[in-house]
């Protein structure tokens, strides 16, 4: 996907149904010139397939690149939207370069824990250096796993002490898709869903995007079983506190 084509904002609109079955337009806010204004697409939802009718737009072949997430969107529209209900602005997903780690860069591992009761824990250990790592850890009474993820990584990135880039590991996929493809969209659509419902923990959300915006956040996938000795240590520190609420702890060490 090149980068023209992450940069534009999608609609769709103007809903057709059939059973197992929607046609729409797909347009776009800012066209390139000379070319066509829409794209109407058939989905079947029972084979997952789309068919790009005649004549096709310019930005066809960004929907073709991206077809995958498409299809996720038209699916949820085929069970929920009414004839010309749907008017839902999208953007894809920037395709991400496999970057090295930078020298400089401060490495950031999180963790959530839900106990039977609700009770949130959450812990994160920031390392300025080999030498320097620095533990927080905090409690949530009644939290959800997604949000208990998502609050250890907010609160963590926000008691970085100075400048530069972060390295974020966490075993989050619901933190790290929303933080690389769906706040965008989130933003622009005034923190709603595709469905056209508020966005669950907009208030993380939002401190998160600000955090991003003013330095350079890095996401790296690390996983909940793995042999990361920092992020076993956040699993451990989390797990503690949802079953042990007690006031909030900072520790400084090796």
């Amino acid at each position: 996907m090149t980068e023209e084509h992450t940069t534009h904002l999608f609609r769709l609109a103007g809903v057709l149904r059939a059973p197992g079955s929607i046609t729409c337009l797909v347009s776009i806010n800012d066209p390139p010139p000379g070319g066509i204004g829409c794209q109407r697409i058939v989905y079947d939802d029972i084979n997952s397939m789309i068919h790009y009718e005649i004549p096709e737009a310019v930005f066809t072949p960004a929907l073709r690149e991206n077809e995958d997430m498409l299809k996720k969107i038209l699916s949820i529209c085929v069970k929920t939207a009414g004839p010309g209900e749907i008017d839902i602005p999208f953007v894809f997903p920037r395709k991400r370069e496999t970057r090295t780690l930078p020298e400089n860069a401060i490495e950031v591992f999180t963790d959530g824990s839900l106990s039977k009761s609700g009770t949130g824990g959450w812990a994160g250990l920031i390392r300025y250096s080999p030498g320097r790592v620095v533990e927080i850890t905090g409690i949530e009474p009644l939290s959800t796993s997604n949000r208990i993820e998502l609050l250890a990584v907010a609160r963590t990135l926000d008691s970085i002490e100075g400048d530069g880039p972060v390295v974020v590991h966490t075993d989050s996929r619901y933190v790290i898709r929303g933080a690389e493809v769906w706040l965008p969209n989130w933003e622009r659509n005034g923190f709603y869903t595709a469905q056209n419902r508020p966005v669950k923990n907009r208030d993380l959300w939002e401190s998160l995007s600000a955090i991003t915006k003013s330095r350079g956040v890095h996401f790296r996938w690390v996983p909940s079983s793995g042999g990361e000795p920092l992020h076993r240590r956040c699993d451990l520190l989390a797990r503690a506190m949802s079953q042990c609420p007690l006031q909030s702890i900072q520790i400084t060490g090796t």
